[in-house]
Formats: structure tokens, sequence, C-alpha cells
């Protein structure tokens, strides 16, 4: 135990004691208090010591019965939020689930997005070299939109990107080339 609990009306029980004996009844009452370990009273202060450790043994089986309901709550609160986390979680993910599948059906009106092995059934069907894997994972990530509306035919789409693997790579603006110094010349004054 922690602590000592001495009511005030135990002054009257020692009055008859003078001050060596109350602080030997006061100290053997906190180390009983602390380590539970029974001291030997030599003086006036052993007639009061039963009383006082009747005392401190009925605040340790309160203390005691106090701790473990606090556990008892304790723990009993703790699956209650636990339970209670879990629940929603699993209620949230079922939601979000259900929607993912939702969108996964429909966007738009009556679009309905296609697995990646349709898109690679239609390429193969087409013979195109669209990598239908990275088709899929563009406009995923896109929400299924082209600009900022749904998209309405996803066929088009790989039409679309067919035709732009099948134009010629364009040279950036700023190609290469071999600088001189008459690049130079009319940015230095004449020696």
């Amino acid at each position: 135990m922690k602590y000592l609990k001495v009511f005030t009306d135990f002054t009257i029980d020692m009055e008859s004691l003078n001050d060596d004996e109350r602080g030997r009844l006061f100290t053997a009452m906190l180390e009983y208090a602390g380590n539970g370990s029974a001291p030997s009273l030599p003086g006036n202060e052993r007639f009061l010591w039963s009383a006082a450790k009747k005392l401190i043994d009925a605040q340790r089986e309160s203390y005691e019965r106090r701790c473990e309901i606090n556990k008892t709550n304790r723990n009993e609160s703790l699956r209650i939020v636990t339970n209670r986390d879990e629940s929603s979680q699993e209620q949230e993910q079922e939601q979000e689930q259900e929607q993912n599948k939702k969108k996964k059906r429909v966007c738009g009106n009556k679009f309905r997005v296609p697995s990646i092995d349709e898109v690679q059934a239609y390429c193969n069907e087409r013979g195109n070299k669209v990598n239908a894997e990275q088709f899929v994972s563009f406009y995923e990530s896109k929400g299924w939109k082209v600009g900022t509306s749904g998209m309405k035919d996803w066929k088009a789409a790989v039409r679309t990107w067919e035709q732009r693997d099948q134009q010629p790579k364009r040279k950036s603006d700023f190609a290469e080339r071999t600088v001189t110094d008459d690049d130079f010349k009319d940015l230095f004054l004449p020696l």
C-alpha cells in the first residue's frame, strides 16, 4: 500500500502516550502499511498496536478491492473500445469495398470498368501493342475520367492509345546541336 490513512479520532486513543511512544507507533504503522512487517514495540504503544493494525489491514483490503475493481473496469472498457473499434473498422472496410465494387461496375451512365484481361483481349483482337496493365492503371488513377468527364467507351480510349503509339516520336524543340565559336562572336568585344 502506498499510503496510510489515520483518522483524527485516533488522537483520543494516543493521549496516554508520550512523544517517543507516539513516534514509534506512527513509524511502526507506516512500515507495516508499506511492507507488511510487524514491529516489536517496547513501550505503552504496544497496547494500541492491535487497534492500529486492524485499521491498516482493513484499509489494505479496501485498497486491494478497489484496485481489482479498477483493473476489471479498465479491462472491460478496453474490451468494449477494442470491440467497437474492430466492428467500426470492419463496417468501414465493408462500406469501402462496396463503394469500390459499385465504382468498378458502373462509372457515369452505362460505363463498366474493364478488367486487365478484357483490355488485353481487345488489344490482341486489334493487333496493337498497347500495354493493357498500363492502360488500366492509368485510367484507374484518373477515376476513369477523360479530362473532367466520366469515360463513356474504354475501347475508344484503347484506339486513341493505339494511334498515339503508331505516330513517330517527335524530337524535342531543343534538339541537340553542336555549339561553335561563331555562336559566341557577337557576345564579346574585339580586343
